[in-house]
Parts: structure tokens; sequence; C-alpha cells
């Protein structure tokens, strides 16, 4: 409130107007095509007896591009969490064996780097914005990390 007319102070017009930037409407499109992609390859390994990862993450990438799409924070949480059963399940899966773990690790990272870029482009439930520095500091390590990734491919692992 503003202590002279005791009038709201005013809203972004972005913010309050209900509109989703284009850029994250693009970044949710392809979001969503990825989990689609995912997850009928995915349907296609269970059905074979393979791993049930592709075929979940595919549908949590369908539910979080949806979700951003329309601008909610719940997609960029979602895809977040994601990101991290990625990184459980690529351990889980390779170990810490550099070579097995790049197919699994250096696209997720990428794109979890550019949501988190894009995160302040969402909306909270209450019309907000969030912060943009903390997913700004996220996603610069998350870069950094990419950088790692590519860096260490120029040396030679595993005797």
């Amino acid at each position: 409130m503003n202590a002279n007319t005791g009038a709201a102070p005013p809203r972004h017009p972005a913010a309050s107007s209900g509109r989703t930037s284009i850029w994250l409407r693009i970044y949710a499109i392809g979001v969503l095509l990825i989990g689609l992609l995912m997850a009928g390859g995915g349907a296609y390994l269970v059905g074979l007896g393979g791993s049930w990862y592709y075929l979940l993450t595919g549908i949590a990438l369908c539910i979080s591009g949806f979700l951003s799409h329309s601008g909610r924070i719940a997609g960029l949480y979602l895809y977040l969490a994601s990101f991290a059963a990625t990184l459980a399940w690529a351990l889980h899966e390779a170990g810490l064996d550099f070579w097995a773990l790049v197919p699994r690790t250096v696209a997720p990272l990428a794109l979890t780097a550019l949501a988190l870029l894009l995160a302040p482009l969402h909306r909270h439930a209450d019309g907000k914005r969030p912060a943009a520095k903390p997913y700004r500091a996220g996603a610069a390590g998350l870069l950094a990390g990419f950088a790692l990734d590519l860096g260490l491919m120029l040396v030679t692992h595993g005797g």
C-alpha cells in the first residue's frame, strides 16, 4: 500500500495481464515435444521389459511443458525435479564413468540452464513473477558444469 494514497503499488503490466512470454511458450513447446518423444520411446522400452525412466520422465516433461506454456511456475519446478531424477538415474546407470555419463547429462544440463534463465517469465499462483537472481545463479552454475563437461571431453579418460 502507498502510505500517501492508500492505493496498492502498480504491478508490472506483464505480471498482471496474465500473458505468457513468447520465449517461454517456445521453450514450453520444445519441452513438450521432447517429453512426447521420450514417453513414446519409453513406452516401447517398457513393453520390451526395459527401464521405466524414459516413460516417466517423458510424462513429467509433457506436464512441465503444458504448465510452462501457460506461465505457471509449477512447470519449472516439475522440470527441475525431472532434472534431479535424471541425474540420479544417470549415476545409477553409469556410475562415475565419464563417457557413460556424457550422453545422459550434457543435454539435460544445457536445457535446465535454459529453464532457469527463463524462470522469471513464469508466474506464481498469486500472479507475481519470481526473483531472477537465484535462478540466474543456478543457470550460471549449470552452464559452468556444461562447459566443464565439454572441456573434459578433450581429456583422455580411463586408461
